[in-house]
């Protein structure tokens, strides 16, 4: 759902569906259209895998942590 963090990694409609927190109707919406759609089903995955793999990697997290230490040192 659009809530929190969702939409910083979930890209509507590239990397996944957003929908409206609490909105049952848009969620079981949402649902059937994946179920119903392997195309768009297939590309959503592909496009999400894709982002992990480029976006979350040992070394970009390494870089954060050291980044987030030094800035915390340096307060």
């Amino acid at each position: 759902t659009n809530v929190d963090g969702n939409p910083e990694f979930i890209i509507n409609g590239v990397t996944g569906l957003l929908i409206p927190p609490g909105d049952d109707v848009a969620l079981a919406n949402a649902v059937e259209e994946l179920l119903e759609d392997v195309v768009q089903r297939d590309r959503l995955g592909k496009n999400a895998f894709e982002k992990v793999r480029s976006e979350f990697t040992l070394e970009k997290y390494v870089s954060d942590v050291q980044t987030h230490v030094w800035t915390a040192l340096e307060k």
